[in-house]
């Protein structure tokens, strides 16, 4: 992250998510360092019990990129996601879920929607099935 403005503020929303924290975290970095935007990845853990929240306060020395905020209980994740907003110093703020079922692929795009005049942009993962009679 380089210093500066803030470009991009990325709230991600954690519950109990210990065997995703590494991987994802180290996805999220290597894709957001390669758009040479000036970012900050928001964890909001939302009263985990099985060291995620650890586990992120570990990560976040080497990465300074990364902000950890702590619930002390589970309030869910709307209320998880809203406290990271609120917290969002980045002049755009957009929320992924930690496991990266939506690729962060995804964010670029939506980032340069709303460069481009969108006042809100959403997206929606889509499932694609097939069906036979086997």
């Amino acid at each position: 992250m380089r210093k500066g403005n803030i470009d991009l503020s990325i709230v991600i929303p954690c519950y109990n998510e210990i065997e995703h924290i590494n991987q994802s975290m180290k996805e999220l970095i290597e894709f957001m360092d390669a758009t040479k935007l000036n970012y900050e990845l928001i964890f909001i853990d939302d009263g985990s019990i099985d060291g995620t929240a650890k586990e992120i306060d570990k990560l976040s020395e080497k990465y300074t990129c990364a902000r950890l905020y702590k619930h002390p209980a589970n309030i869910g994740r709307g209320s998880a996601v809203y406290d990271g907003i609120m917290r969002a110093k980045g002049n755009i703020v957009g929320f992924i879920d930690i496991d990266l079922d939506v690729s962060p692929v995804y964010i670029l795009p939506c980032y340069f929607c709303i460069k481009g005049g969108y006042d809100v942009v959403t997206a929606n993962r889509i499932y694609r099935i097939k069906i036979s009679n086997m």
